[in-house]
């Protein structure tokens, strides 16, 4: 800019002055995905935009019993936690700032959910004791985690051969259709479920 005085018909110029005025972007958050972690288990995010330096990533979470705060800056990475018998949930919404030139400015927030599923467990089973060819019922494995489900073996082969399946044990008759001829049948101190 430069100034001029004009007095009595005569203008006169002053010195020129010069001012530089920056204009900082606002920036542009990359959506992070939705996603759902077993409890204990890491869960990491890295966040990220169009300006590669000098952006801060202020985030709340509306469920504090997932394992993460309720509020914090930067990525996140925490233990995931869940002690319940069903998966949980938090929302999270982080906003990203740009700051240059002592100016901070912010752009539209991000929002995903993190679920935390809980490490389902196996109720215990009463011990079976039969005599050799004697008819078994069906043992079904339960657990207080709905949507559970169960892999077990027989761990004394010299009672019956070789034998693993899902959910349930067989009844004798079931059994030795798909493990040849069982020489017993299943007890619960036999078998270890997963």
């Amino acid at each position: 800019a430069t100034p001029s005085l004009t007095t009595n018909g005569q203008a006169c110029a002053g010195a020129a002055v010069s001012t530089q005025i920056t204009v900082n972007p606002n920036p542009v958050m990359n959506a992070p995905a939705s996603a759902s972690f077993c409890h204990g288990s890491t869960a990491a995010f890295n966040f990220s935009s169009n300006i590669v330096n000098g952006v801060t990533y202020a985030w709340t979470n509306t469920n504090p019993a997932i394992g993460l705060g309720a509020s914090g800056n930067g990525n996140i990475s925490f233990p995931a936690q869940n002690t319940t018998a069903a998966p949980i949930s938090g929302t999270i919404n982080v906003t990203p700032t740009y700051t240059a030139n002592g100016v901070a400015c912010p752009g539209a927030p991000q929002t995903f959910t993190i679920q935390v599923i809980p490490n389902p467990g196996v109720d215990p089973q009463a011990n079976v004791t039969l005599c050799a060819g004697a008819q078994s019922s069906v043992i079904n494995f339960t657990s207080p985690v709905a949507g559970s489900t169960f892999s077990w073996n027989n761990a004394n082969t010299a009672i019956a051969k070789t034998y693993t399946g899902l959910e349930q044990i067989p009844t004798a008759a079931e059994a030795s259709q798909i493990a040849d001829q069982l020489l017993a049948l299943f007890s619960s101190d036999i078998v270890t479920g997963k």
